[in-house]
């Protein structure tokens, strides 16, 4: 995954090897904020190595030929086929998309202003400005769609295999599941994406030993003003109404609609033709016909267990953290090497051989 730390950058796993997919055992194909972060370094702190794309575009740390990203991954994925005799897996999260939309406008008006613009913290737009003033901002943004990461990253997915997958998705207990040749694809629902027994329950793994958080809104400086701009929206019933109907608008067609609204297989069998490359996978989940008798219904939003550090060191990787403890060792043991002579050499009392030559 692209990291905003050029150290980690630099000893990642694409510039130590090129093939993408080399001993990867997930890969997180999800939209942004989708708490695919937390799910990628829980996976890898239980060695189960993962990457990280929201969306196709992501693909170019990887890609350094700059080839077409959709011939490269499914290049990658042959690869994989060819070289582990077994499909890829992959996961996907689907979220009610006006919260992951207005999670997403905070990052990117906050955290991406930081870091790729050099802005200040003070001077950024979720930061100088006031809710009242942010709620204009962020229908403009929406409708003028500034942002790659309101794309849906199913429509990607679908792009890749040039075929609507929500057409041909099994639904299994709380999550839906698809294969091809090249991939099984589970496809979980973000309310209980912390829920070590959903997890393990929807997946094929047996030892995840625990959550690690990491990239939570609720550790973020601007929380309180989020949930109070969040709270602006969902319980206004006008303005909800407005962002819903500009966020519709970003859709293909109602059949997708029904999907991400109720997250059930209540999908009509007419299929386009062709997906429309300007639109992405629809949205307005509502979860609670879900949520009926449902074992997982007691999940609390605010997740407790303590994150991380914020260091660069703690956000690598296990094999981004042994090819740094690799070089480390190097670089000690080089320097032992050609300094250790002037080690040996003591301050007082002078050596014999010197005291002599001095007589």
């Amino acid at each position: 995954m692209f990291s905003l730390c050029p150290f980690c950058t630099f000893f990642s796993r694409k510039n130590i090897n090129r093939n993408m997919l080399e001993g990867i055992e997930f890969l997180l194909f999800s939209s942004h904020k989708t708490s695919t972060q937390t799910l990628r370094y829980s996976l890898d702190n239980s060695n189960y190595p993962s990457i990280l794309l929201h969306v196709l575009d992501d693909i170019y740390p990887y890609n350094p030929n700059n080839q077409d990203p959709k011939s490269f991954l499914l290049e990658e994925l042959v690869k994989y086929n060819n070289t582990y005799n077994k499909r890829l897996k992959v996961i996907s999260v689907i979220r009610n998309p006006v919260e992951r939309f207005i999670s997403s406008f905070f990052q990117s008006k906050c955290d991406n202003e930081v870091y790729f613009d050099g802005k200040k913290l003070e001077n950024t737009t979720v930061m100088k400005h006031s809710v009242e003033q942010l709620y204009p901002l962020f229908l403009s943004s929406i409708r003028n769609n500034d942002s790659k990461y309101y794309r849906e990253g199913m429509y990607d997915l679908c792009n890749v295999f040039n075929t609507d997958i929500f057409t041909q998705i099994i639904e299994k207990d709380n999550y839906y599941y698809y294969e091809n040749e090249y991939i099984e694809l589970y496809l979980l629902n973000f309310n209980y994406i912390h829920d070590f027994d959903y997890l393990k329950k929807c997946l094929p793994i047996t030892n995840l030993s625990k959550m690690v958080e990491n990239n939570l809104t609720e550790k973020k400086i601007y929380y309180p003003k989020y949930k109070k701009f969040k709270k602006t929206i969902l319980n206004n019933s006008n303005n909800l109404q407005e962002v819903s109907e500009i966020i519709r608008n970003y859709y293909a067609n109602e059949r997708e609609f029904l999907f991400y609204q109720y997250f059930q297989f209540a999908i009509p069998n007419a299929i386009p033709n062709a997906i429309p490359q300007s639109l992405s996978y629809p949205s307005m989940l509502n979860i609670k016909s879900f949520q009926k008798q449902n074992p997982y219904s007691s999940f609390k939003e605010s997740f407790t267990s303590p994150s991380p550090p914020s260091s660069p060191l703690f956000s690598m990787t296990l094999y981004q953290k042994r090819v740094f403890l690799f070089f480390i060792s190097l670089f000690l043991c080089l320097f032992l090497l050609f300094f250790r002579p002037f080690f040996l050499i003591p301050l007082s009392p002078l050596p014999f051989s010197i005291k002599n030559k001095q007589k």
